[in-house]
């Protein structure tokens, strides 16, 4: 990594300003966490961890006339998981470095935007398409995309087809892979304060790791944004429909309000709710049965919605197909320019009636789930360095123990960490 930021420098040093712009960037995320219930309830017997991830990046930017192009390497890692070590020590991974980026971008008129390769989809507030950054290795799709950018208006358009290796024949892949997603984005500006955007997505998995058939599922969402003033708002609203990944037909659909307000330029108040269709269990009627329920957030993000302790990452095994209602309040301390305390506090609850296990009762559970404190900090140290930590809690009720498998028997969820991010850059041209 060193002698590639090296030769990097060199080679670009010695270009001359006019061939165009070059940015180099570095990135080094380390995060240390004690899971005492991140991303599961414990039981009893099982212990709390303490454990280190840690991202280091290296991104190359270059634009010349109407051609531009990005490449990025990157490292992901726990401290300790090497697969090249000794008793005396690690010494290094084979697979461990990766392709984060790589793409080439044509501008063929001033309004427009061809991009072609591995790149970042992220469109309004990442409900359905994200780059889910909590994730130290984040997610990227190799793709097509077309962007038009006009005075009021925008329209863009995704393309993506995967395949294992290269092939001369068949369609076959990995049946928890996703094998194409393709989506139209539409966006009109009404007025300075108010926009209005739609978009359509088309997602497909293959029915078996062996086959061929792909299952598709249509996803068709509106948003309505405001920001007027220290005022912000956003509803949004979304319907599927198609087969879902396991080939059921499905009927589903989710809602989303949230808006908050800036008080003397320093404390933030939200409110919201997120609201996304389950099965009801007890339904018995043969036409309903038939069909899936329960809503897909595809590749979201989670961490920013449904609380720290990402327990709702998988919402159909998290709340075994019920849904899930989540009513938050949050608050923002900006007590100094370049830091902010945060608390948000999130209730759960199912949105369908779920079918309790534990019992031989035809009963369904309790829906309600419990509430979550997510603590957090962030404190910009210099202009290319933050660092933030938090604390979050989860009060569990006797429902959500018996989705996670630990009625009776469960730890006091809580987690705590701290981040360090250092995004510097490295190297930049004057360009021309």
């Amino acid at each position: 990594m060193k002698k590639l930021v090296v030769l990097s420098l060199l080679l670009f040093s010695l270009m001359p300003e006019s061939i165009g712009q070059f940015t180099l960037l570095g990135e080094f995320r380390p995060r240390f966490e004690y899971r005492g219930g991140y991303g599961k309830i414990l039981s009893i017997d099982e212990e709390p961890v303490l454990t280190v991830s840690q991202r280091t990046r290296l991104s190359a930017y270059y634009q010349t006339g109407i051609f531009s192009f990005g490449f990025g390497i990157q490292d992901v890692r726990v401290w300790g998981d090497d697969d090249m070590y000794g008793a005396t020590g690690a010494m290094g991974s084979y697979a461990s470095i990766d392709l984060n980026e790589g793409w080439i971008g044509i501008k063929p008129y001033e309004k427009g935007l061809i991009k072609i390769g591995r790149q970042y989809w992220i469109y309004e507030d990442e409900r359905i398409l994200s780059r889910r950054g909590w994730n130290q290795s984040e997610i990227k799709y190799d793709a097509f995309l077309f962007k038009h950018s006009g005075e009021t208006f925008r329209i863009d358009l995704g393309l993506s087809w995967n395949n294992m290796q290269e092939i001369t024949f068949g369609n076959k892949y990995p049946s928890g892979k996703m094998k194409t997603l393709n989506f139209l984005y539409l966006k009109w500006n009404i007025n300075d304060w108010l926009y209005l955007s739609g978009t359509g997505i088309a997602s497909g998995y293959t029915a078996t790791d062996t086959t061929s058939e792909i299952n598709m599922q249509g996803t068709y969402g509106v948003y309505v944004g405001a920001k007027k003033g220290n005022f912000n708002a956003l509803a949004s609203g979304y319907y599927q429909k198609g087969k879902n990944r396991k080939g059921t037909n499905t009927s589903a659909y989710m809602f989303a309000v949230k808006s908050d307000y800036l008080f003397a330029g320093k404390y933030k108040i939200g409110v919201g709710i997120d609201y996304l269709s389950g099965t009801d269990q007890l339904a018995t009627g043969p036409d309903y049965a038939s069909k899936n329920h329960s809503f897909d957030n595809l590749y979201g993000t989670r961490h920013g919605f449904f609380g720290h302790l990402d327990y709702f990452n998988n919402l159909s095994k998290s709340t075994n197909n019920g849904g899930m209602v989540d009513i938050f309040l949050k608050f923002n301390w900006m007590f100094v320019p370049n830091a902010n305390l945060g608390l948000d506090l999130h209730t759960f609850s199912l949105q369908n009636d779920v079918i309790d296990n534990t019992t031989e009762d035809f009963t369904a559970l309790s829906r309600q789930l419990g509430q979550e404190f997510d603590f957090y900090i962030s404190w910009d140290i210099i202009k290319y360095v933050n660092i933030r930590g938090g604390y979050s809690l989860f009060l569990a009720t006797d429902t959500m123990e018996k989705l996670q498998g630990v009625y009776g028997n469960a730890r006091f969820p809580s987690w705590a960490w701290i981040m360090i991010t250092a995004k510097p850059v490295l190297f930049e041209s004057p360009g021309r």
